[in-house]
Parts: C-alpha cells; structure tokens; sequence
C-alpha cells in the first residue's frame, strides 16, 4: 500500500542503495530531496557484479506524480542498470516522458503468450518435460482456455500442480479469466456461507 506515491515508492529505493553501498545516514522523506538523493545513488559503481533497479507498473504512479526523466539519469554507475514497466497509454509516450533515447534502450512488447511460450511454461515448471506425449495436447488446450493470457495461465498452472498435469484436470474450465475468478468466488462463498467471508474478502481487495 502506497508503494506508487512518489515519496514512498522513492525512499524504498533510496533506502535499498543506500543499504547495498554500505552508506548511512537517514533517508528524507520530501521528494525534492529524494529526487537528486536516488540519481546520486544510481551514479555510484556497484559493489556487487551488478545492481538491477526494477520500476514496475509506472503508470500506476498516484497523484501529482508523473514519474520523469529524473529516475533515469543518464551516467549511470558502472554494472548499475535500470529497468521499467509500464502499460501502453494513447496519451503518452514513455520514452519522451523518461527523456530516454529509444537507441540506447532496449524494449520488449509484452503480449499474449504463444502456444510454444506456453508450453515452455509448462516445461520450466515441471509440471511435464519436452519429451511427453500429452505435451502438445495440454498446450493446445491451455492456449483454448487462456487466449494466451499469462494472469489465467499462472492459475491453471497452480491448479494443475495440484490436480496433475493431464487433459482431465483441465475439462471442467471455462474459456477466460474472468470466468475462472467468478467461479473460484462462488465456489468460496458456498464454502464460507455468511456475511462473515465477504466482509473479509471486502477488506483483503480494498
């Protein structure tokens, strides 16, 4: 909670260098001092091999605060890296916002998965390995019921865990996400009758 505030979402960083650099002293708490403070940080060579920033969900950011070029200095420190995630938007875009130059970053289009990504998925998690015969059939029907959608293959593949990986496990899903949520919903209201269950469930989503 907070974490997209500026102010926060800065002094977590701040706080994470400072610790990896070994520096003390206390961390501000006003934006206009954690601005420079972070770019400061992030010039320093790393102590380790390397030092990877990861900025997720950027169009997140609350409030006054649209995230600029100053999270992403220019001089970065030697094995100091920088990396960001952000959702396409029609009135923005993030490389002119970041004051970044598109030749010197490298960006990666994140979209539905396809049919061998989600087979490697399978593979990587070890739920079958390349060389089993019901491999393709249980791709083809993951890519059916998920349309490639990573949020609904993560569920599947936890359930599968659980129930094994094989067509069986799979006949009763219904095609898309939301499907899958509604009915996880239901089936958990009916096991925790009561206003009890969603008052919680209430609380946990706010």
């Amino acid at each position: 909670a907070g974490t997209t505030d500026e102010a926060n979402c800065l002094q977590a960083l701040c706080d994470q260098l400072v610790a990896i650099h070994g520096l003390g002293g206390d961390i501000p708490v006003d934006p206009r001092r954690l601005r420079p403070l972070y770019a400061d940080l992030l010039r320093l060579s790393s102590p380790r091999n390397r030092i990877i920033v990861l900025l997720d969900g950027l169009d997140e950011a609350l409030g006054e605060w649209t995230p600029d070029s100053s999270l992403f200095p220019q001089d970065l420190g030697e094995g100091v890296y920088v990396v960001f995630s952000a959702r396409q938007m029609a009135d923005r875009e993030w490389l002119d916002t970041l004051g970044l130059d598109a030749e010197n970053v490298r960006t990666m289009e994140l979209g539905k998965l396809s049919l061998d990504e989600i087979t490697d998925v399978v593979v990587q998690t070890g739920l079958l390995t390349e060389d089993a015969e019901t491999l393709p059939a249980i791709g083809e029907r993951l890519l059916s019921l998920t349309e490639g959608d990573p949020f609904y293959l993560q569920d599947l593949v936890k359930d599968m865990e659980k129930k094994g990986a094989n067509l069986e496990s799979l006949k009763d899903y219904e095609v898309g996400h939301i499907n899958y949520l509604n009915n996880w919903w239901k089936a958990a209201a009916r096991r925790h009758p009561g206003e009890g269950f969603i008052d919680l469930m209430g609380t946990l989503a706010a």
